[in-house]
């Protein structure tokens, strides 16, 4: 499941919390209401996250749902720095923009410290769905040939996937699927 609503509105609202609408009353976003029609009643396996954010650079992350009380905190940072070397291999010039860390250390302005409990947001509404994993990709929001955006969003994203259906063969017919 790709959040829609972060494509369309993430210029829009870069300063703000977007994510932060599922059960809100008050919110009648219509993309947002779409979304929640598309997921419905069905489980979801994994949740991407794309934003067009004002920075020169594509940070991918990739994280289990977290619980803050010491329950369960599990975080993949194998297939961040699978993709960084995938990616740096077709000479893609890849920045680490805002003091997040790719290779290393998970770290994402509230994205990798999500609380799976907490509610309205993106990916919380996932996790309630059934989803075990959250993948994050940011991008530069100033992208407007179809040649650069897809170089700068679309392979990263296709490597993460390929990559963390590498790691998690019980995935591969779910993903291959979408």
């Amino acid at each position: 499941m790709v959040n829609l609503q972060a494509i369309e509105q993430g210029q829009r609202n870069v300063d703000g919390d977007i994510g932060r609408q599922f059960g809100k009353k008050h919110q009648d976003d219509p993309v947002l209401r779409m979304v929640e029609r598309i997921v419905g009643d069905r489980p979801v396996d994994f949740f991407v996250d794309v934003h067009g954010e004002r920075f020169k650079g594509v940070c991918f992350y990739v994280q289990e749902q977290t619980y803050k009380r010491g329950r369960k905190k599990v975080e993949l940072p194998q297939i961040p720095e699978m993709i960084v070397k995938d990616l740096k291999q077709k000479s893609m010039k890849i920045y680490s923009g805002r003091g997040n860390n790719l290779g290393g250390t998970l770290r994402s302005q509230g994205v990798i410290q999500t609380d799976a409990r907490e509610k309205g947001t993106f990916e919380s509404y996932m996790y309630r769905n059934g989803a075990a994993v959250s993948m994050t990709l940011e991008y530069p929001a100033g992208l407007k040939r179809c040649d650069t955006r897809r170089k700068y969003v679309y392979v990263p994203l296709e490597s993460g996937i390929r990559h963390f259906a590498g790691l998690f063969p019980e995935y591969k017919d779910v993903i291959r699927k979408r």
